[in-house]
């Protein structure tokens, strides 16, 4: 949905159509957010600047365009668009479903989780590594016990290993 920026005509809500940020909702028509069920009521330039950022998803706006866009060509000041902005990140903390970026000096970015989504589906569509063979068992080791040499640590054989001495020795 990425319209060139310099064709970019003032934004209609009443002829925009509804679109969706991940599992958010957007009903520009209507001026309605449904974030998990919740339906919330956004002011007309909130909508607008909104729609101006998912309108060049991923891209980079600037603060002119999107005064341009948004208040028809009007001069504002920066506390207008600011707190336009400010709302939008509210609403994209609350759903989590995308997220508007300052790039300092220049404009705004809006990306969308659908996107960064689709990057780590792609890392996990590739094969796995296959499981190493299941480790070979040790032999076992040759017992101890009962009446070896070996064997004088345990209560058991200690007698025994008295027997072997002298059954050496003898």
């Amino acid at each position: 949905m990425t319209l060139p920026l310099s064709d970019a005509a003032p934004i209609d809500l009443a002829r925009t159509p509804a679109f969706t940020l991940g599992a958010t909702r957007v009903n520009p028509a209507l001026r309605e957010v449904v974030v998990a069920g919740q339906v919330e009521m956004l002011e007309p330039r909130v909508m607008q600047v909104l729609v101006a950022l998912a309108e060049q998803r991923g891209q980079v706006i600037s603060r002119d365009t999107l005064s341009q866009r948004c208040w028809s060509g009007r001069t504002v000041g920066d506390d207008a668009l600011t707190r336009c902005i400010a709302r939008v990140r509210r609403l994209a903390e609350a759903s989590g479903d995308f997220n508007v970026e300052t790039i300092p000096r220049v404009g705004y970015r809006l990306t969308a989780a659908e996107v960064e989504a689709e990057a780590k589906d792609e890392v996990e569509a590739a094969p796995a590594p296959q499981p190493a063979a299941p480790p070979v068992p040790a032999r076992p080791q040759a017992s101890t016990h009962p009446l070896d040499s070996k064997c004088s640590d345990r209560p058991c054989c200690i007698g025994s290993s008295r027997l072997s001495r002298l059954r050496r020795t003898g």
